[in-house]
């Protein structure tokens, strides 16, 4: 059952210095989880060429010279309509108080909730859903959504992200090994926190390497019986020329792994 300890506290209009627009934010009521609205747009959505991979890697140890870029592309553009997403990344607190189990790994409180399968996410934001009597709708966000939110209308991503300001907003491998308190670090242009490193964030996309060959126009999903669906975002176990925007992973849909958690969407 969940616990309702949290008050309601409706729609809070924030302007954040550090944030390059005013945020309107909204509190779930049941477990005071906050989303931010994100204005309908259009962006370049992908990597416009293959990326190489860094010198002294584990991939190249192993023998792999392929592009750490081969499923980003083609580059085209996306757009998507008016949503609202999490402001954090999912606490570990938060999930327990929905699904009534400490089955995601993390323990401490503002840890990002972690180790759940995608099935188990998904669940979560039916079940966070339901406990609003269907008013309110969550669920996980496109791969579009996604990159949209971590973009932030951005006009380019670098090739080769720049450590030192890497450093101000992502846990990421070089900087801690294990997933580390949940907003601590500066938020991107949109209010949002974490988007890249901590831990890899769920999408409701299935994966296929050439998924952006099929993508529409607008508020493009892949969802096919592949068995795995995308997680992005990276997380501390990451090197740093993977944590970006544009940077594409995939994991079995039935399958946990103790660095992926998840950030939900509201619909309505």
């Amino acid at each position: 059952m969940m616990h309702r300890h949290y008050v309601a506290m409706g729609l809070l209009m924030l302007a954040a210095a550090h944030c390059a627009v005013a945020e309107t934010v909204w509190m779930e009521p049941a477990t005071g989880m906050q989303f931010v609205e994100l204005p309908k747009g259009c962006f370049k959505m992908g990597t416009a060429k293959q990326l190489p991979l860094p010198s002294d890697t584990q991939w190249e140890r192993i023998g792999y010279t392929g592009s750490i870029s081969a499923d980003e592309g083609p580059q085209h553009e996306v757009c998507v309509d008016r949503f609202w997403i999490g402001k954090f990344e999912v606490r570990a607190a938060e999930w327990r108080m929905v699904m009534d189990s400490a089955n995601a790994q993390a323990e401490g409180r503002n840890l990002p909730a972690a180790g759940m399968s995608w099935e188990e996410a998904r669940a979560f934001a039916e079940r966070l859903t339901a406990s609003s009597g269907g008013k309110h709708k969550f669920r996980l966000p496109t791969e579009a959504e996604w990159e949209y939110a971590c973009r932030a209308n951005s006009k380019a991503e670098k090739d080769k992200p720049d450590r030192d300001e890497l450093k101000k907003t992502a846990w990421s491998q070089y900087r801690i090994h294990k997933p580390n308190l949940v907003g601590a670090l500066q938020p991107n242009a949109f209010g949002l926190h974490d988007m890249l490193g901590n831990v890899w964030e769920w999408t409701a996309d299935s994966y296929e390497a050439n998924g952006y060959a099929q993508h529409a126009l607008y508020n493009p999903r892949v969802d096919m019986e592949t068995g795995r669906r995308v997680i992005r975002g990276g997380s501390i176990r990451t090197e740093p020329e993977q944590t970006r925007c544009g940077k594409r992973g995939h994991y079995p849909a039935a399958e946990r792994l103790d660095t992926i958690g998840l950030r939900l969407v509201r619909e309505q």
